[in-house]
């Protein structure tokens, strides 16, 4: 089998868009992460697939959420990345959000929102596999997204926007 650490370097080569995705605790506290290993799944019905680390401090929520939002993030928005991402921290404050009909939260004026109801969720080793079953979302015109690639943020355009 192979290392750890060699399939971690192995998997930095594969560039990928940022999502930040967002669940309710069971007393309705927001809970969210950043995450790369999103993917549509499927056309019919509208499905959804991310990835959460069972370690992470959100998990919880997500193992007991009914529903979830994905939030696609523009260029400039390197420092909601690594917001999301960094643990111990209240990562909803100042930050503009709004909410989904199902009072999950989205993050505001970025490049893509979806929401909906959970299809599934398995266990892949030491994450949790989300379906999300997309009932509403929208687009931002005029923005690019930010890029995930070798462990650093980048720009469609190769220039590296934050390590």
């Amino acid at each position: 089998m192979i290392a750890g650490d060699v399939f971690r370097e192995l998997m930095s080569r594969f560039a990928s868009g940022v999502t930040v995705v967002c669940a309710r605790e069971a007393d309705g506290t927001p809970r969210g992460v950043t995450v790369a290993s999103f993917c549509s799944l499927s056309l019919d019905p509208p499905l959804a697939l991310f990835c959460v680390a069972e370690n992470n401090e959100s998990a919880p929520a997500f193992r007991g959420a009914g529903h979830a939002t994905v939030t696609i993030l523009r260029q400039d928005a390197d420092g909601l990345a690594s917001r999301f991402a960094t643990r111990g921290i209240e990562k909803f404050a100042g930050v503009e959000t709004v909410s989904c009909p199902h009072g999950v939260p989205y993050l505001a004026g970025q490049l893509a929102w979806m929401c909906g109801d959970r299809w599934d969720v398995v266990s892949g080793g030491d994450h949790l596999l989300w379906m999300l079953r997309v009932e509403d979302g929208a687009t931002a015109l005029g923005a690019e997204p930010v890029i995930h690639y070798n462990r650093s943020y980048w720009s469609l355009a190769g220039e590296r926007v934050k390590p």
